[in-house]
Order: C-alpha cells, then structure tokens, then sequence
C-alpha cells in the first residue's frame, strides 16, 4: 500500500532526497540534493515573481519513500506545475527510487487522488528516457517539440575528432586556417566562478546579457533579473555547486564562453553559451566547443549535457538530440 505525505519545506525530505538521488542513476544533477539545496535557498524572488508556492509529496512503500513529487502551486488557484519551471531548473522530474516500475508511479498518483482532487499539474521538459517521462507518455503525455542535446566523450580527443562528420571537420579546418591568415591568435582559459576575477566575473555577465537581449529579444529588465534573481547566476558562486567558466580568446579579446556545471557522474552541464560580435569569421563558438573538449576528456569528462534545443551546431559538434515530455496531470 502506498502512502502520501504532504510537506511545504525541503528541510524536512533533503536527507530523504539525497538518499533516493544518489541510488538513482537516471538522476540528472538538477534533481540533486546539492543543486535543490541551492535552489531552495534561492527561491524567495521567484516565489513572489511566479506567485507560487513549493509543495513536496513523498510516496512510501513499506515505510519507505521511494518517490517524491515536488511541485510549485501557484497562489489562489487550484493549479501546480513541477518544481522548477521558470526558476533555474533545466530538466524537470521528481525523485525516486532507481528501480520504480510505471505501475509503482501510477499507483502513487492513485494515492494522491485520495488526498487531493480537482487539480491539474502542468508538466514539461521531463526527459523521455526516465520512468516519470516513460509514466507520462502512456497518461496523456505528448513529446515536447523542443528536444535537447547530450555530447557523449570518447577516451581520446582523437576518436571524437575522427567520429565527426567530413563536413564538421572541414569547418573545424577553416576556422582555424582563417584565423592562422590573418596572423590571429587564440587561447581557452577556464576559471573556477569561486575565485574568479570580479572585472572578468562582470565581462563574462554581460557579454551574456548582451547575447540574450540582442539575438533573443529579452526586455530591458532582464540584465537585472539575470544579475539578482536568476538561479543560473547565484549557483556560480555556491559553496556546494563546482562551476566553471570556459573561455575562448582571440587576439587577446573575450570571444566566446560557456558556464560548466560538473556532476559526480562524469558530466558537465552547459547552461549558458555567449558569443561576442565581431569574430564570426572564425566561428569562435566551435572553436570553443572543440578546444574544450580537449580539455574535458583529459578530465575524465563523459558527457556534456547541451540541454535544451536541438541547434544545427549542437548535432554537428557530435550532439546527440534526445526529447523531452509535456502535458497535464488532472486528479
């Protein structure tokens, strides 16, 4: 028999988290105990800008959890969403146990009708490969049209040069070539956001901004939100979240970056990409991307997670797209 309860406060499941996290291999590190702790003490401008409240449901079996729901309500209506949507969480999922059978998932939602009725959880970028997108897809669920992207290392940076498309290799080529004519120089440099330099800490921040208004058309207000709301930007610096800048120069100017969050589980995950004007001639966000790598092999690096969208440069870098899940839980 399965049984349901209720909490508002991730203090009271984080040990309870931790536990079915680490013995679940599915896990990808934003259901981590570490990156939920972050976002948890984070969560207080997002509570009033999405006017939601976090709610956790934890399902035991035999006096033992072996899933937890987290979800955001949002305030005076009866409606919820997964914790996470809109607040610094790339994939979305709940946690359970490593082993949780379809059935196991459908027999905690049957529990929960007894609790709760007549709500709705809208779901999405819940990865298709694991047991709650598995869940979804045979419940209503709907594959999202925006998928996401996983670069898998190989043990050399040879192997994965030679596993790249004649086509990718001969742009790799050129970019290279173009900046050796006009007598160019580049660099990659990476630098732990904890120590990293406050003039080049501020530089990296917005050369990001700049990119996400420009080509994606943030409003204005969006330099203050990434600089004293966004998660993305508080997790640089916390204590328990290793996060690393890689940064590509040509001829002694910033032009291109990307933040690495490093995982126990042999991954990095790349939230953030920006590429400054003025170099597109060397396609500097492949070069990034291909100097990085070998860097990240050297590091014992097996995957690095692109996470959303499915961008020509992403496949043709060797990224593989997989798909992700949405739709609508009514109890």
């Amino acid at each position: 028999m399965i049984m349901v309860e209720k909490t508002e406060s991730f203090n009271e499941i984080e040990e309870v988290w931790n536990e079915l996290y680490r013995g679940n291999k599915l896990a990808k590190y934003y259901q981590s105990s570490e990156y939920m702790r972050t976002s948890w003490e984070n969560l207080a401008p997002y509570r009033f800008i999405l006017r939601v409240k976090p709610v956790f449901y934890i399902f035991s079996q035999d006096k033992k959890a072996i899933f937890i729901l987290p979800l955001f309500k949002e305030i005076f209506r009866n409606k919820y969403v997964l914790y996470g949507r809109k607040a610094g969480l790339g994939y979305l999922d709940g946690i359970y146990r490593d082993n949780i059978s379809i059935d196991d998932i459908t027999k905690c939602f049957d529990a929960l009708k007894t609790k709760v009725q007549g709500i709705s959880i809208d779901v999405e970028h819940v990865r298709e490969s694991v047991p709650f997108g598995k869940w979804l897809l045979k419940n209503g669920g709907r594959i999202s049209e925006e998928g996401c992207t996983e670069l898998m290392l190989p043990d050399s940076y040879e192997d994965y040069y030679g596993s790249l498309s004649k086509h990718m290799k001969q742009n790799i080529r050129t970019a290279y070539n173009r900046l050796k004519t006009d007598k160019g120089e580049f660099e990659i440099q990476y630098y732990d956001y904890t120590d990293m330099p406050d003039e080049l800490y501020a530089k990296l921040q917005g050369m990001y901004i700049d990119r996400q208004v420009i080509k994606y058309g943030k409003s204005g207000l969006y330099s203050f939100f990434v600089k004293y709301v966004d998660l993305g930007t508080k997790i640089q610096k916390a204590k328990k979240i290793k996060e690393k800048a890689f940064v590509l120069y040509i001829n002694g100017k910033i032009a291109a970056f990307y933040d690495a969050i490093y995982d126990e589980r042999e991954t990095v995950i790349v939230p953030r990409l920006a590429i400054a004007d003025g170099f597109n001639r060397y396609s500097p966000g492949v070069m990034l991307i291909n100097e990085s790598i070998k860097t990240l092999i050297e590091g014992g690096i097996k995957c690095v997670d692109l996470t959303h969208g499915t961008e020509p440069y992403k496949l043709s870098m060797g990224g593989i797209s997989h798909k992700c899940v949405e739709g609508e839980i009514k109890l």
